[in-house]
């Protein structure tokens, strides 16, 4: 089942949305309210704040992405009218992938309005497994962007013959401004029914980062992060929707 959303009358000078389709299951994730206010100064992952972040190890691998070229160019920052952030993938020149809980409004229990989100592309300015594996959303733009989107895969990844290296890039909450990444991280496993566990540093702000598959200059987005999942032992994982969660509702839009 879908949800189609007609567009309303949206902000002037912001990019919104025309309509949103996205799965009905509520879900429980990493959407960005309140932000902490970290100052990022350094470009390496070792300079980081080393206070503990949900979804991020302590090592903190990710890298501020500066000046950086396609595929980074064209993921963008989800800005949401009654507060918070996530993170979308521009995959055609008028649709935006992320998760489905960042375009959910809690507070009243119902699907944002679609001008109520602003997805602004190429923006820099200095738990339950369960329903995780259903958190993807398409967003349709009002008016085409001239960034390169980046490719869906066209098959699901396997774990046959080991874990699956990656990288993740989106806009967290403790670095709201600025575009960072977590390269060559791995999907290590799966949840049943079918989610992806990997161990890449995601913490809140950056539900709706794809899961890229990098090879050399061209890259595919294979899943959609969706959040953490915490152990009774306290031990942590990130959880990712799989392709094949959204690639047959992309399929039909193709059509």
């Amino acid at each position: 089942m879908t949800i189609f959303t007609s567009m309303r009358q949206g902000f002037a000078g912001h990019l919104i949305v025309r309509r949103l389709i996205v799965t009905p299951l509520i879900v429980i994730g990493m959407l960005t309210v309140v932000p902490i206010t970290t100052s990022a100064q350094s470009t390496t992952g070792d300079d980081l704040p080393p206070l503990h972040k949900l979804g991020v190890s302590a090592q903190d691998h990710r890298v501020r992405l500066e000046q950086a070229g396609w595929p980074w160019t064209s993921l963008g920052r989800v800005n949401r009218a009654i507060g918070g952030f996530c993170t979308g993938a521009l995959v055609a020149p008028h649709w935006m992938l992320t998760a489905a809980h960042c375009v959910y409004n809690f507070d009243d229990r119902h699907w944002a309005i679609p001008s109520d989100i602003h997805f602004v592309v190429g923006y820099d300015d200095a738990d339950r497994p369960s329903e995780m594996a259903h958190d993807w959303a398409l967003v349709e733009l009002d008016r085409d962007l001239t960034e390169k989107p980046i490719p869906i895969a066209r098959q699901e990844i396997s774990l046959a013959n080991g874990p699956v290296t990656v990288t993740v890039a989106g806009y967290s909450g403790d670095f709201e401004e600025v575009l960072t990444a977590h390269r060559n991280c791995q999907i290590v496993g799966q949840a049943s029914p079918k989610i992806w566990l990997h161990d890449c540093d995601a913490t809140f702000g950056a539900s709706g980062s794809p899961l890229l598959r990098i090879n050399g200059g061209a890259a595919e987005i294979v899943a959609i992060q969706s959040g953490v999942v915490t152990f009774k032992d306290k031990k942590e994982i990130s959880t990712a929707a799989p392709l094949s969660s959204f690639l047959p509702a992309l399929s039909a839009l193709a059509q």
